[in-house]
């Protein structure tokens, strides 16, 4: 009913619900995930004959869509694109073989294999320069992936016989003897570019590298909550009143529901979703990788995942790092007059840690049991374009004994409010030295700038060992260095610059897309 309800009321091209293919495709993917379970449980034929022709002809409708609307650009592609042509496998997957449909099969399956080396960097970090963002594009990857490992023959089979005739967006259906996935005839089944497996490992261990020990991320770039799918809950009840108190964007939410007539106590029971905890995620990973990095903790995640792929697991032949590259910059040290010391001090030696270089996604982390530091020197992003990077460039965040002792302030919203969009992405926001008020990066007034900065930083890492990092950061004539030693029991933090600077302490926190925590 739910879904007959959808497709009554949202006619095909027409109204909001049509208007970002991103949103087309993920819908069609969710839809049909949810028809492959309901289908399996459907002992009394509630999803009859008459049902399935109408929402098989509707998911074809979702496919025409998305191959006509690609947000497809040769200068950019982003998590918009590949959440159109992630949208088009899973459509493409489940609908009845034709010269059409084998042709977006084709197509969707070159395009995932391109947008991975395209989207994603050696290491494993995506291009967004966002945690979060990681999570979003490497679902849409991991599910992907699975699926194409387990067409059924059928599909592999049209595979082997599709036609590049009368194509005609963009970009350009190769033929299958340029495409760089392979097809293993004896077993009908598609074999993926090693490189594009050795790269969705790395995906994985990405984020169970960038994982503080009480499970969440740090939230480096925007956080809009954004998800491919979301299957197992991961987060907790409160009752409305706890979330009122919690959030500040529900104050008064208690009073409105009275004057509105709506009866609803305190104590009824408020989900919270934990955004920032991408444990759902990293267990997907256990469902085609056999490796103890990847725990199955969300099982119907990994079951899914297996489920998908056939039970195929992949081997990887590269799980080395990315080298971390050692720089100088030509700058008379004298010259750096003016300085700020920061100290942490703690009961507990934290000299004994693991200290891991995500080189290409510059993110730098130094963590055990109880103490985690993650320090950011991310690149702009998006080819330099910098639509979901924030002005966080020497950034940190500090957890040590079940506390976070310094966090990134997150993102809050985009375009409800423009105002705060900016705020929450600005220089002042981050626990980083600020000169003069100068942004890091400027960014355009107006609607047009919500999305993109203007490139100025250069960020050049000077030192990376188990107990020390160096990182120098220049942008509008200023240069601001940045060292950060571990001592046994001390964490002190040393900044230098040619000009005075301040550090400032930002009271405001949000830890998902229209969550606010702290004062306005």
């Amino acid at each position: 009913y739910q879904v007959l309800d959808f497709i009554v009321n949202n006619p095909p091209r027409m109204g909001v619900n049509w208007v970002c293919t991103m949103d087309v495709g993920i819908r069609a993917a969710n839809m049909l995930v949810a028809y492959d379970m309901f289908l399996q449980l459907d002992e009394f034929g509630v999803l009859d004959d008459e049902f399935k022709q109408i929402f098989a002809n509707n998911i074809y409708e979702h496919g025409i869509h998305i191959v006509n609307n690609l947000e497809y650009s040769e200068w950019l592609t982003s998590n918009h694109y590949l959440s159109n042509i992630a949208g088009l496998l899973f459509v493409s997957a489940y609908l009845e073989n034709s010269d059409e449909v084998n042709q977006w099969l084709a197509f969707s399956i070159q395009e995932i294999i391109s947008e991975m080396k395209k989207q994603f960097y050696e290491d494993g970090g995506n291009f967004e320069s966002s945690t979060c963002y990681h999570r979003l594009s490497g679902e849409l990857m991991i599910y992907s992936s699975a699926l194409m490992l387990g067409l059924k023959e059928e599909k592999v089979k049209a595979l082997q016989n599709y036609t590049t005739k009368g194509w005609k967006v963009k970009p350009k259906l190769q033929p299958l003897h340029n495409q760089q996935f392979k097809i293993d005839n004896t077993t009908l089944k598609i074999e993926l570019p090693q490189w594009f497996i050795d790269r969705l490992y790395k995906i994985g261990r990405f984020t169970v590298d960038i994982t503080k020990p009480n499970g969440e991320v740090p939230q480096f770039g925007d956080n809009d909550s954004g998800r491919f799918f979301r299957l197992s809950p991961n987060g907790e009840f409160l009752t409305n009143k706890e979330a009122e108190n919690k959030y500040l964007n529900l104050k008064g939410y208690l009073n409105i529901l009275k004057v509105n007539g709506i009866d609803e106590s305190e104590d009824e029971l408020y989900w919270d979703e934990n955004i920032l905890n991408h444990l759902t995620f990293t267990s997907c990973f256990a469902g085609i990788f056999d490796d103890n990095i990847f725990q199955p903790i969300f099982t119907l995640e990994t079951s899914i995942i297996k489920t998908l792929a056939k039970n195929r697991i992949l081997e990887v032949l590269d799980k080395s790092y990315i080298p971390v590259e050692i720089e100088s910059i030509d700058i008379n040290e004298t010259e750096l007059i003016y300085s700020n010391e920061k100290k942490y001090e703690f009961e507990k030696d934290i000299s004994n840690l693991n200290f891991i270089g995500y080189y290409n996604s510059g993110i730098y982390i130094y963590k055990n049991d109880f103490f985690y530091l993650a320090v950011c020197a991310t690149p702009i992003g998006q080819n330099g374009h910098g639509g979901h990077t924030h002005n966080d460039k020497l950034s940190y965040e500090l957890w040590y004994d079940g506390k976070d002792l310094e966090r990134d302030p997150g993102t809050y919203l985009y375009t409800p409010l423009p105002e705060k969009r900016n705020l929450f992405r600005s220089t002042k926001a981050h626990n980083v030295p600020i000169v003069d008020n100068i942004e890091q990066n400027s960014w355009s007034e107006g609607s047009n700038g919500l999305f993109k900065l203007n490139k100025q930083i250069c960020v050049i890492l000077e030192k990376f060992e188990n107990y020390n990092i160096t990182i120098t950061l220049t942008y509008s004539g200023i240069i601001i260095k940045r060292i950060i030693n571990i001592n046994y029991n001390k964490l002190l933090i040393v900044d230098y610059s040619k000009k005075n600077f301040k550090n400032q302490q930002y009271d405001l926190y949000s830890n998902g897309y229209g969550k606010i925590i702290g004062t306005i």
